[in-house]
């Protein structure tokens, strides 16, 4: 909040001379702890540890956790906190916002680690919220993380129920198109509706598909998926120099995409369950649709145990490469019950489902006989 204070606020403290006052105590306190302003928060983060470290490097171990209180509360809290109060005391409220702490952790999952970094940031920013507010500074944090994130931290906590969750899913359409009409709009302006900005910039149609359709139906229906499928699809056009994306640069993007999402999704695999790191190559020419006994000797002809066969089932439904169809019904893959990987299963049991390949991978394994 500190750093927040003097890179950002600096204007705000000319404007009274007892806010200069506050803001040059800020920034003196914050001096030591600055690594400059293009320095992300892990490297910050690595030069205060640095720090401590080199301030406590002849302090015995039995002592080492008393001692870090004492650096960290008797000098550095203590100063900044009673500095920082008094800078956001004019504020009518204050929001703490965390975002992309899982950036780099498994699509699918989490680590015990990942987990205590979780609750420890939790409870951190509730002490934040008490120090804070016990100088009259009115504070929240809100902290973005994924939802089976969530869920194993519910699974890890015993006294659940300290924070609330808000929960943003992405199972309806028209919220892709919104979150698209919005960024069309602001990018060229004039999307008054998602047809008018879609229309500018891409063919409403691939043979005969609507285009949007097409598109969403091919990723994990995630935003930052849609949106790099898009991507691909504008940088074909730009080098084919098409002044809007048209039906044969969405087919050329679905291959490309293709080929990005089963390395990332074969990346996650073997991150979470290195035994399963090649599973998706298996497939390789594959029918796109396959019974279950089809499956089970697919997967013994690739050399798969039996005894490995229901969890590799599990782990391919799990991350939404299979979907499980229905007689007369669209497949349903686990984006589309909250990665509710029981009620996928029951499903599969069914007299006449089948499993399905899901349509992203199918360009890259060469999976039936269309090419997208």
């Amino acid at each position: 909040m500190a750093r927040k204070i003097v890179y950002r606020e600096n204007h705000l403290a000319y404007s009274d001379p007892d806010r200069l006052k506050v803001f040059e105590r800020i920034k003196d306190l914050y001096k030591q702890h600055d690594t400059g302003q293009d320095e992300d928060f892990p490297q910050r983060l690595s030069q205060h540890i640095l720090r401590l470290s080199n301030a406590l490097a002849k302090t015995d171990d039995n002592a080492l956790s008393g001692a870090i209180t004492h650096q960290l509360y008797s000098q550095d809290i203590r100063h900044l906190n009673e500095a920082v109060s008094e800078w956001l005391k004019v504020k009518e409220y204050v929001w703490i916002l965390v975002d992309n702490i899982d950036k780099g952790w498994p699509t699918r999952g989490s680590t015990a680690h990942d987990i205590v970094i979780v609750k420890a940031l939790l409870e951190a920013t509730r002490k934040l919220q008490k120090q804070l507010m016990h100088n009259d500074v009115e504070v929240s944090s809100l902290l973005f993380i994924r939802a089976d994130i969530y869920d194993h931290l519910q699974l890890a906590t015993a006294d659940k129920g300290k924070d609330t969750a808000i929960f943003l899913e992405w199972h309806d359409p028209e919220s892709f198109k919104e979150l698209l009409r919005q960024r069309i709009s602001t990018s060229i302006g004039g999307a008054a509706t998602f047809e008018q900005g879609w229309n500018q910039v891409f063919d409403p149609h691939v043979d005969g598909e609507y285009a949007f359709d097409f598109v969403l139906e091919r990723t994990l229906q995630r935003p930052r998926e849609l949106l790099l499928f898009l991507r691909r699809s504008i940088e074909i056009a730009l080098n084919r120099n098409h002044v809007r994306v048209s039906s044969d640069d969405f087919k050329q993007a679905a291959i490309e995409y293709s080929d990005d999402l089963l390395l990332s999704t074969a990346y996650e695999i073997e991150a979470s369950r290195p035994a399963f790191s090649d599973l998706l190559y298996h497939f390789e020419t594959s029918s796109p649709e396959l019974t279950r006994e089809e499956l089970i000797q697919l997967l013994g002809d690739r050399g798969i145990p039996a005894a490995d066969h229901d969890e590799a089932i599990a782990l391919l439904l799990e991350f939404g490469f299979l979907g499980v169809q229905m007689p007369g019904a669209e497949p349903t893959y686990s984006y589309r019950v909250q990665h509710n990987l029981a009620r996928i299963l029951a499903n599969a049991k069914q007299p006449g489902a089948k499993f399905v390949i899901h349509l992203g991978y199918r360009a890259s394994l060469k999976i039936g006989t269309s090419a997208t």
